[in-house]
């Protein structure tokens, strides 16, 4: 590392609301050097190379970088106004006080803070800024489609948040004169289509879907997980016989049918067993009037699985969205896209969060690979994994108080324990 370097790991963004970052920043030591200054002072730059290639870390440029670097980072967007800066050597104030997220590489971020504090405001800035080509809020020639991951119990009569992207007026209310929107599609339970429908009518806009799939999105792995098994239970002797019928098709040679599975011989007792599981397949697969949910992830529009439902069952909302991620990681996407997961909080208490938790994990170990961006969105830090803490890219802590939540994050950022 340069011995001239400094870590910069904490910027003050409001009152109650921090961003840390890992960008590197150097101090200028001799003539040779001719870095730009990016509105930090004279007497700290940062280093062009650090930012565009050398430092995957580096996700966000202010507004003077923008200028400087708009080559390398074509897709950017206006997430935060800076009001202040508390780093040692740092001058109080910048010279331009917007912060720009670099849109153009994945990234994954980490939201969290008490209720009310502002994270999902937060969650739609940074979604706004991957999905809309408002001029005003950034440059992207290419918007990436985006998946929303929507589960909270104790807020089952309103509507998602992030659906308020859908809304023209929002900007206009604003005193900004633009009418441009994002597209937004909720996908509910077939179940409960009319009651979420009247949740979602003053969102005018907003569509709201029945969550079908079509056979040709299942494989075994996904029959088994709408049927209510996973690797934690013992799967009953009948539909071990199928799972073995199943393997010897092949997964390239998969193809579900209602008669597939009624070739095996079954006792009265486990028939009965066996429809109702069969049933509850039946009932996500598509019909005459739906439409296939993988048609819903286009460039620019937002989808928003919200399977909120009178009788909470937070294993069948894990399996609806194991399933709808592999789905959208699978689907081709020359633009890239964004993956917002707002349901941590309450799906960490079930047995299968573990599954969903490595689901998430591995998505963000090879988001480069997938070319996805993740944003998870949690009141308390605490009950995300400390594998999922050292790998994000960066942090958004809003307002809390608690010195216990202080002391688990301070384990996997870098910043002063003092």
């Amino acid at each position: 590392m340069n011995p001239n370097s400094k870590l910069v790991s904490k910027v003050d963004i409001t009152n109650d609301c921090i961003l840390y970052t890992l960008g590197k920043v150097y101090q200028t030591s001799g003539p040779t050097q001719s870095p730009t200054n990016f509105g930090l002072g004279k007497g700290f730059t940062f280093q062009i190379n650090s930012i565009a290639t050398n430092d995957p870390m580096a996700k966000l440029i202010i507004s003077k970088a923008e200028k400087a670097l708009a080559g390398q980072f074509p897709q950017r967007a206006v997430v935060i106004s800076i009001v202040g800066q508390h780093a040692q050597g740092f001058p109080k104030t910048t010279l331009d006080p917007r912060l720009y997220l670099n849109v153009n590489t994945p990234f994954s971020a980490l939201i969290c803070g008490v209720q009310g504090s502002g994270k999902s405001h937060s969650a739609s800035v940074i979604l706004e800024g991957c999905l809309s080509v408002e001029r005003r809020v950034g440059t992207l020639p290419k918007p990436l489609a985006g998946l929303c991951l929507h589960y909270d119990r104790g807020s089952v009569n309103y509507p998602c948040k992030s659906a308020y992207l859908g809304l023209p007026a929002t900007r206009a209310q604003l005193g900004v004169n633009s009418t441009s929107s994002v597209p937004v599609t909720v996908l509910v339970l077939p179940t409960c289509l009319e009651t979420m429908r009247k949740i979602y009518k003053p969102l005018t806009i907003v569509k709201v879907m029945p969550f079908y799939l079509s056979t040709s999105n299942l494989n075994p792995s996904r029959m088994l997980t709408l049927m209510g098994f996973n690797d934690s239970v013992i799967i009953p002797s009948y539909l071990q016989r199928a799972m073995t019928i199943l393997r010897t098709m092949g997964a390239d040679r998969f193809d579900y049918g209602g008669k597939l599975l009624a070739i095996i011989p079954l006792n009265p007792a486990k028939e009965c067993s066996y429809k109702m599981r069969i049933e509850m397949l039946d009932s996500y697969l598509i019909n005459q009037k739906s439409v296939n949910v993988s048609s819903y992830f286009k460039p620019g529009h937002l989808v928003i699985v919200d399977p909120c439902d009178p009788f909470p069952n937070s294993s069948l909302v894990i399996a609806l969205f194991e399933i709808i991620v592999g789905l959208f990681v699978e689907q081709s996407m020359e633009t890239g896209k964004i993956v917002l997961e707002k349901a941590h909080k309450y799906l960490n208490l079930d047995p299968r969060s573990a599954r969903f938790t490595d689901l998430m994990t591995s998505l963000i170990r090879q988001q480069r690979h997938f070319g996805i961006r993740t944003i998870i969105l949690t009141q308390e830090p605490t009950v995300v994994s400390d594998a999922l803490l050292d790998l994000v890219s960066f942090l958004v802590l809003h307002r809390f108080d608690s010195p216990t939540w202080i002391k688990h994050l301070s384990k996997h950022i870098s910043v002063d324990q003092d």
